[in-house]
């Protein structure tokens, strides 16, 4: 993954919905990980 300027629009992908639980989860960690990346970036 390349580094992210605090002026980049994050990749911002809906955690799969027929996953497993297992894929869900992590679909949606790595949203949160990235809209705070996104959010803190420039601080």
């Amino acid at each position: 993954m390349a580094a992210m300027s605090a002026y980049d629009e994050p990749e911002l992908k809906e955690p799969p919905v027929a996953g497993s639980e297992t894929d869900t989860w992590i679909g949606s960690l790595e949203r949160q990980r990235r809209t705070f990346i996104w959010k803190a970036g420039g601080l």
